[in-house]
């Protein structure tokens, strides 16, 4: 089969400026008489036809209107229909002759100066608005652009493009094999009707019947008007949920790199755990005893969410919902049921640190351990854990996008259990301080109270 041997590979729709050659217009010449028919090798082909869809041949002629010229093609139980002027009647339709050699094509040719053929054929079928002639070459590539969007995978390129899989001279030398009546299909037909039967029937006509005939007319255009936007239409949704994928994965390859940077960060810096501990110890030595009926009952600073939260309770039996607003950084006063909060944002920009250096995790932990013992006792160290960030599933194996390793990290934990320990606090933080440690989160029991306790979350990061 011919159809056959034009399906074997695909090629990349792409065009520039130096793929459209001076003289890659065919030596046979163009028919300046109309810009839509073109001699090739003794075929006389018809480019920019318009094509819709129709219901039957009657709506097909319809839309052709009378003594115009006509083809109709049917695929897969549809009818398509293409409309021409009536001088082109005899001549074969380019996308047509194209159709039926491969299902799947987008044709750029060049057939006179400043003069180019593109059309875009889907499933054996050419495509409303997508069989046209253009007059300019800037407006030729962006409309070859256009169109090898909608291109199946499958498809390839015809014309006299550096990349084309096939010339027109091949589609030529291809259709002379095809037999008699499969060509005649391609060919278009006069619509033409029996000036003996129009006669008469023009007699007969009243005002009514040929208002309602006018009506019918109008009505069936409509219809054919609301089949090619619709099918403009999905053509527009496909393109734009296409680009709202590509926006998406950008979004996901430029929010994976971020947070690669931010682990960095982590691991690139070392003397950051004391400016994190004073930051926190600012906005705790700024809380009341009590305020309006109320104390801070914990303090939470959250270093990686960079605000401060304060937990408040009624400091006697009397307090009113009303003097809640009154209360710093107050987030609902009316909230009866939960707890009450208030936010406050961690001032982060006076954290700098140095760069880290590579620490031996053995002897960060025994000089620790060792201070500890001596001076607070409730400290916990984790198992080493290993740090390797990986990308999302949809953007795993794209260019520049896979697995990164950083080092390794251990968590320690500090906690105070009496005054003395609390006054020790500092100076722990102080050790933490040499190495490239940072403060997760800080948790203050009573924060302004005499009795007050303390948690840190802290992380060792260690560089390989």
């Amino acid at each position: 089969m011919l159809k056959r041997a034009f399906k074997k590979a695909r090629t990349e729709p792409t065009l520039s400026a130096s793929e459209i050659a001076p003289d890659s217009v065919l030596s046979s010449g163009f028919d300046h008489s109309s810009t839509r028919i073109w001699k090739i090798d003794g075929y006389k082909l018809v480019l920019g036809l318009t094509w819709t869809e129709a219901d039957n041949l009657k709506t097909a002629k319809r839309f052709v209107g009378k003594n115009n010229a006509y083809l109709t093609l049917s695929v897969s139980g549809q009818l398509n229909v293409a409309k021409g002027a009536s001088q082109m009647a005899g001549c074969l339709a380019g996308a047509a002759l194209v159709a039926r050699l491969i299902d799947n094509a987008l044709v750029f040719q060049k057939i006179a100066e400043e003069t180019f053929w593109i059309c875009l054929i889907k499933d054996g079928v050419p495509q409303p608005t997508f069989d046209r002639i253009v007059y300019n070459t800037e407006e030729a590539k962006q409309a070859f652009s256009t169109a090898a969007e909608y291109i199946p995978q499958d498809g390839v390129i015809v014309g006299d493009t550096i990349n084309a899989r096939y010339t027109i001279q091949k589609i030529i030398e291809a259709a002379k094999e095809l037999k008699s009546d499969e060509l005649q299909q391609c060919r278009l037909r006069k619509n033409g009707l029996d000036i003996r039967k129009i006669f008469a029937a023009t007699l007969l006509l009243t005002a009514a019947a040929a208002g309602s005939y006018f009506i019918a007319t109008q009505r069936e255009n409509l219809r054919n008007e609301e089949r090619r936007l619709a099918a403009l239409k999905a053509l527009l949704q496909t393109q734009q949920e296409k680009r709202a994928q590509e926006q998406r994965i950008a979004n996901l390859i430029q929010q994976y790199k971020e947070k690669i940077a931010s682990e960095q960060r982590n691991f690139g810096l070392q003397g950051v755990a004391l400016s994190q501990w004073h930051d926190c110890e600012q906005i705790r030595k700024s809380l009341p005893y009590t305020s309006m009926g109320y104390k801070p009952a914990i303090l939470k600073c959250d270093f990686q969410g960079k605000k401060a939260t304060v937990e408040w309770s009624p400091a006697n039996s009397h307090t009113r919902i009303a003097d809640r607003t009154k209360l710093p950084g107050i987030l609902d006063p009316l909230n009866a049921e939960g707890p009450i909060l208030s936010d406050f944002p961690l001032e982060t920009h006076s954290i700098h640190g140095v760069p880290a250096e590579k620490v031996d995790p053995r002897v960060v932990k025994m000089t620790i351990l060792d201070w500890a013992a001596r001076n607070l006792k409730a400290l916990k160290f984790s198992q080493e854990e290993e740090v390797t960030l990986r990308p999302p599933a949809e953007i795993k194996g794209l260019a520049g996008v896979s697995e990164y390793r950083l080092g390794k990290k251990i968590q320690l934990q500090l906690n105070t259990a009496s005054s003395s320990e609390l006054l020790s606090m500092t100076w722990a933080v102080e050790i933490l301080n040499k190495y490239p440690i940072n403060v997760e989160r800080v948790i203050w029991n009573n924060p302004a109270a005499v009795g007050a306790q303390v948690s840190a979350f802290t992380t060792l990061y260690i560089l390989e």
